[in-house]
């Protein structure tokens, strides 16, 4: 079945930014993009660990019973969208409003009994999510946030577009992690029991 894939790519413009370093930036993310879309390898050809992470993260959500995703383009959170769409047992709903997604989770999560999992890129992405978060959690609703953030070396660091994540939602999150980046030096484990484990609290 043919399938098209429309791919954006984009840099920050704020006062003093460089547009060489900008288009430069914006080239990079674009290669990259490029690179984890290509046609679907063995775990062990892919790309980068952070292809291969994202690629576990969402297939461990599908053997938790986690099938339904909504997914918010933006380029932190490339590979796990792109996990998505490789992974031919889910479904996804692809919407650009953060807020939206995180109401739209909420009530798939009333309708099934079980959680949908929502895919937002770091800075205030996440914290549109806040609202959805509540909702969730007055109600015992069910729900999945997978939200990317910056490498630890580019928090705090004064960059375009931050904010701090780790513990926006306080405590409306049932559970929470803020992950490691992907290293060779993380057990696979881990990482799988932490999906596990974030299931069965949702």
């Amino acid at each position: 079945q043919a399938r098209t894939l429309h791919i954006f790519a984009g840099a920050g413009i704020v006062p003093g930014s460089d547009p060489t370093a900008e288009w430069e930036e914006t080239g990079l993310k674009m290669r990259n993009i490029k690179q984890l879309v290509a046609q679907p390898r063995p775990l062990r050809s892919l790309p980068n660990i952070n292809t291969l992470w994202a690629a576990m993260i969402i297939e461990e959500l599908c053997r938790c019973g986690v099938r339904t995703f909504v997914v918010c383009p933006g380029a932190r959170s490339t590979p796990l969208a792109v996990a998505v769409g490789r992974n031919s047992k889910v479904s996804a709903e692809v919407l650009h409003d953060e807020r939206s997604a995180g109401f739209w989770a909420v009530g798939y999560g009333k309708a099934a009994g079980r959680p949908a999992a929502v895919i937002v890129t770091s800075g205030t992405a996440v914290a549109n999510l806040l609202p959805a978060a509540v909702e969730a959690a007055q109600q015992g609703v069910p729900l999945v946030l997978l939200t990317a953030d910056r490498p630890y070396e580019l928090r705090e660091c004064g960059s375009n577009q931050t904010i701090v994540q780790a513990g926006i939602f306080g405590g409306y999150a049932r559970w929470a992690r803020d992950m490691p980046c992907p290293s060779d030096e993380v057990p696979v484990a881990t990482l799988l029991s932490d999906i596990d484990y974030a299931v069965h609290c949702a």
